[in-house]
């Protein structure tokens, strides 16, 4: 599972990646019917500082399944990716389809300047 996310620090992260991993936990015991550990507490954290870094992880995450699925260009339907409407700014092009748009959104707006916008690059 990749995420982007925006915390305030360190300990608003831990705690709501906690939150995240005991939802998913819960949420995989009802649909499978049985109990016990289902996540390893296996993170990989990095504080995204610069425009380019930004840029680079959105690049990643919003097309992680053409990494595992290289012959798929579909964008992932179980990802906020479809709700993305910046995909030129990322030098995607052409966008990927918008598939899943009826769905209710599972994400929220960004806080940051470098999550709003500031990963776009300059061009004069």
């Amino acid at each position: 599972m990749h995420l982007v996310v925006e915390v305030e620090g360190h300990r608003a992260f831990t705690t709501g990646l906690r939150a995240l991993a005991a939802h998913v936990t819960h949420a995989l015991h009802r649909v499978m019917g049985r109990g016990g550990r289902v996540l390893a507490s296996r993170t990989h954290a990095r504080a995204l500082r610069t425009p380019t870094e930004v840029r680079n992880v959105l690049r990643y995450v919003l097309r992680n399944r053409t990494h595992h699925i290289p012959a798929d260009v579909a964008l992932d339907p179980f990802s906020t990716a479809p709700f993305f409407d910046d995909w030129a700014s990322l030098d995607l092009h052409p966008p990927p389809p918008h598939t899943g748009r009826g769905r209710e959104r599972a994400d929220a707006p960004p806080r940051t300047w470098l999550l709003c916008g500031g990963y776009r690059p300059y061009r004069p």
